[in-house]
């Protein structure tokens, strides 16, 4: 008979994935967990590492760590309305009272200024120089307006800051999303990382009704990126977001020192994509501040 583990935490989201089919397989695997296809939709399942995910089912370390290294890619999963069985290796129970709600909340408290220094002051002491092929030091210039961007990329990032205004039109919206999707390596390129981090921050003051988050909307439709950036932006879409980014906007609300905290956790996630998902919360501060 498989273990039995209960879920430390499963988004709101998982029971109603797992009553739309009864089987599915592990499409890929890293360090801290798997992805499951199921029908056309992901499900992680892993360790806590790196935040509660929109789609996911997380277990503790010391639960899922023996497992790790049996689980292969195209093992078979069966599902149950509150379980899910991993081969015959384990199986998950969902308690009711694991759920948790991936939803950013509308503001209600008013963001506070120090996200302009204390983000980037961040970002040097962890050491990132770099966001994408540019010089960190020379995109702040340019987002700043400090200096005329001089490549492509530059331009696009200026572009983007533009695009957080309500009234961007929709074809500025897909060519700039053009340019960011699937830009970059890895099961979530830096681009589309970054895309997810603008929108939090808009969906967060504008909710769905912003152009920007009805751009990222057509974007799961599209082959140009991986399809866990696909999942991403569609969880974006209707305001889901990890649990890392939830907890810095959160922090933009709080003091200092929650903030340093809470971007600091955001930085764990990936090799790189919580660098390039708070660059792009960034941004999106930017452009929310230039209407």
């Amino acid at each position: 008979m498989a273990h039995i583990i209960t879920a430390q935490g499963y988004s709101s989201f998982i029971p109603v994935l797992l009553s739309k089919d009864t089987k599915g397989k592990v499409l890929n695997k890293y360090e801290t967990g798997f992805n499951i296809l199921a029908g056309s939709r992901l499900i992680f399942i892993g360790t806590e590492k790196n935040g509660y995910s929109p789609f996911g089912i997380h277990l503790s370390s010391q639960d899922y760590l023996p497992y790790s290294k049996k689980v292969n890619i195209g093992a078979s999963v069966t599902f149950g309305p509150r379980e899910l069985i991993i081969e015959d290796l384990f199986s998950i129970t969902l308690r009711d009272d694991k759920a948790y709600d991936p939803i950013v909340p509308i503001e209600r408290e008013k963001i506070t200024t120090a996200w302009k220094q204390m983000i980037p002051k961040v970002w040097l002491e962890r050491g990132y120089t770099k966001i994408l092929s540019t010089d960190l030091a020379v995109a702040m210039e340019v987002i700043w307006e400090m200096k005329e961007p001089t490549t492509v990329e530059q331009k696009m990032i200026r572009r983007l800051i533009n695009c957080c205004s309500p009234h961007v039109s929709n074809e500025e919206m897909d060519a700039v999303c053009h340019y960011f999707v699937g830009r970059g390596v890895g099961l979530t390129p830096s681009g589309d990382d970054v895309l997810v981090g603008v929108a939090a921050i808009l969906y967060g003051k504008y909710g769905p009704r912003h152009p920007f988050i009805k751009g990222i909307k057509k974007v799961k439709d599209k082959d140009r990126t991986t399809m866990v950036s696909q999942t991403f932006y569609q969880y974006a879409s209707i305001g889901a977001f990890q649990s890392t980014i939830l907890s810095t906007m959160h922090a933009l609300s709080s003091t200092n020192e929650s903030l340093v905290a809470a971007v600091n956790q955001l930085l764990e996630s990936g090799h790189s994509s919580g660098f390039d998902t708070s660059f792009g919360m960034y941004v999106g501060l930017i452009g929310r501040q230039e209407e």
